[in-house]
């Protein structure tokens, strides 16, 4: 090995190459960590962010929700409330589409019973007139009788 001198400048320039390497590469992974911790920072970051914005949104649905239900509960009363007023005016208006046909119900069943009334009236008048026919055919027979003369007769003129 003769002179180790003449060989130190080419090894100082190997060591200065592989120090040189060795510290950009040193740096890379340094900066690639950095970068990587940076990037799950930002990460984490943005995923508090989201969830926190979740959480916000998912109360602002649950209200939409209450409000919704309520809003809903209202519009199906009202429609009851629609409804039976609905079914009480279609009930007035078969009522006097009845009356207008003549067939009010109530008036049926009125002059069922003046029907029924008269029934029994034409049954009291036709005794009556049997009555008045019996009291006819004996004050006819009672003016006879006082005519002729004959038998007991009960008046006098």
């Amino acid at each position: 090995m003769g002179n180790f001198s003449q060989y130190l400048p080419a090894i100082n320039s190997i060591v200065i190459a592989v120090g040189g390497i060795a510290v950009v590469l040193i740096y890379i992974f340094y900066n690639r960590n950095n970068v990587s911790s940076t990037i799950i920072d930002n990460y984490k970051t943005l995923d508090d962010q989201k969830t926190e914005q979740i959480k916000v949104l998912s109360q602002a649905i649950e209200e939409i929700k209450a409000s919704m239900r309520t809003t809903k509960e209202a519009f199906i009363e009202r429609i009851a409330k629609l409804e039976g007023q609905l079914k009480e005016k279609n009930n007035q208006i078969d009522s006097l589409n009845q009356i207008l046909a003549n067939r009010n119900p109530e008036l049926e069943n009125v002059l069922g019973e003046i029907r029924d009334y008269m029934a029994s009236l034409d049954k009291k008048q036709q005794h009556q007139i049997s009555i008045l026919e019996r009291s006819q055919v004996r004050d006819d027979n009672i003016d006879q009788s006082t005519e002729d003369e004959t038998g007991n007769v009960l008046r006098k003129q």
